[in-house]
């Protein structure tokens, strides 16, 4: 196992919503938030959010960069409760690294109204496309770090992977691009959305998608489709028709 990729030690616990991430570092004393296979939604909200991150990413957000990350089986009680270390436990093997941005702060609620459009623009189109329901005014989910640069964190409740899988299974309700009602672009009063001609040339292919997923662990992909290039092909149908969705408004 690479060094790298090996989580050495527990840091602090980071409360958030119904899972509980923890700061951690590699045994090359790399930081990273760690994300829980044995919490949440498993280790399908793991793929949801490594791929929502990449997907943001490309549409032109500043997003920390995402990899998988193995516990051992045997990992020490460092900190937290019994009923962490259990989940700690039960979550050996891989799980999601998000980097830590060095000095980062989250926004202040008076700051969400100075945020530039050329930071709003492709976060709310990625948003919409990604079906995030978790960038709220009173938690946007958006840091800022010691130089000022602004940086979208925590795509774990974007709902888009979960609707691509029901499709597959035969379901026939059409698929909604709209913003989550209770997202924050809908107080500050957002700029237009990125013109679709722009959003086209960022718009990743099943090509690309594949060559994300192709390191991944294979335990991710278990009951979410029958291989790797079908899961690729199906995500960028689906951002196609998001696209599709875009454009049609103008």
């Amino acid at each position: 196992m690479l060094l790298s990729a090996t989580v050495a030690r527990m840091l602090e616990l980071k409360r958030s919503g119904s899972t509980t991430p923890a700061v951690v570092e590699t045994r090359t004393g790399a930081p990273f938030l760690l994300k829980f296979s044995a919490a949440g939604q498993g280790v399908r909200g793991l793929l949801t959010e490594f791929l929502a991150t990449r997907i943001a990413g490309v549409l032109g957000c500043r997003v920390p960069p995402v990899r998988p990350l193995w516990l051992p089986a045997d990992f020490p009680w460092q900190i937290g409760t019994d009923e962490f270390d259990d989940m700690v436990r039960r979550s050996a093997g891989w799980n999601l690294g998000v980097s830590m941005i060095a000095g980062a702060r989250h926004l202040e609620h008076a700051e969400l109204f100075r945020l530039p459009a050329a930071f709003v623009q492709p976060l709310v189109v990625a948003d919409r496309l990604l079906q995030n329901m978790d960038r709220g005014e009173r938690n946007p989910n958006v840091l800022t770090d010691a130089t000022g640069e602004l940086w979208a964190i925590d795509f774990g409740a974007c709902l888009f992977l979960e609707r691509i899988l029901r499709r597959a299974a035969g379901g026939t309700a059409p698929f909604s691009f709209a913003l989550a009602g209770n997202h924050f672009a809908r107080v500050v009063k957002a700029p237009p959305p990125l013109a679709a001609a722009v959003l086209a040339q960022h718009m990743p292919d099943a090509e690309t998608i594949g060559w994300w997923l192709e390191p991944l662990p294979e335990e991710w992909f278990a009951g979410v489709a029958p291989s790797r290039a079908e899961l690729a092909a199906a995500v960028a149908a689906y951002l196609q028709e998001g696209l599709a969705a875009l454009r049609a408004e103008g």
